[in-house]
């Protein structure tokens, strides 16, 4: 089963379960449209695993550009050095 979440929750779920999160996995970013406030919007298709005993997590972040500033490109190994930043 997959999780559809925005940005904040996916921060917030990294923040709450970081002592269960072994690793992280990003395997689909999609642009899909842009608007003049937010910039362009992404879809973040990403798995999330766990130690021993718990179950893996499938999660699709929604987010935008702005929450992604400090890329310079929004690509899979981008934010998989992103993610495993905040992660650490």
């Amino acid at each position: 089963m997959r999780y559809s979440i925005n940005y904040n929750q996916f921060i917030t779920f990294l923040n709450d379960y970081d002592n269960l999160i072994t690793g992280l996995k990003v395997t689909k970013v999609e642009r899909y449209g842009f608007n003049d406030y937010e910039g362009y919007q992404y879809n973040i298709r990403l798995v999330v695993y766990t130690k021993e005993g718990y179950k893996n997590k499938r999660l699709l972040i929604h987010t935008n550009s702005t929450y992604l500033d400090e890329l310079e490109e929004i690509t899979k190994d981008s934010l998989q050095d992103y993610f495993s930043l905040i992660l650490a």
